[in-house]
């Protein structure tokens, strides 16, 4: 016999009683190893119970439908992306200006492009 015992050799149980529980109807619901018992519903709770969760989901769908996030762009502030052209690397964008590099262990970008001088597109701007 072992005297040291595993976890894995109980089970545990944590039971409440309603003070109603033997005159109404008991709903028993299992998750997994999880059971739950509890007082079956009136009709009028499951009327309420219905009509609060369609409320909610109402609410929740205008938001639901809408992928992704919303990025403010500041100046001076720069967007990282992943380049899908060109696996390993990224895409940075820094006020109006496009740049293909990686990102080191420190965070901080590096340029794939620095030796190259830059070229200048129209209006001025450095081109991509």
């Amino acid at each position: 016999m072992n005297d040291n015992p595993n976890a894995e050799d109980f089970e545990t149980y944590s039971v409440h009683i309603h003070e109603d529980a033997g005159r109404l109807p008991l709903r028993v619901v299992q998750f997994g190893s999880v059971i739950v018992i509890g007082l079956e519903l009136t009709p009028e709770q499951r009327a309420r119970n219905s009509a609060e969760s369609e409320a909610a989901l109402r609410r929740l769908r205008e938001h639901i439908g809408k992928p992704g996030v919303k990025i403010e762009r500041r100046p001076g502030v720069p967007l990282v992306y992943a380049n899908k052209n060109m696996p390993g690397t990224v895409i940075r964008e820094l006020n109006g200006r496009k740049e293909v590099g990686k990102l080191l262990k420190d965070g901080s970008f590096v340029s794939l492009l620095a030796d190259r001088p830059p070229s200048i597109g129209p209006g001025g701007f450095l081109a991509d």
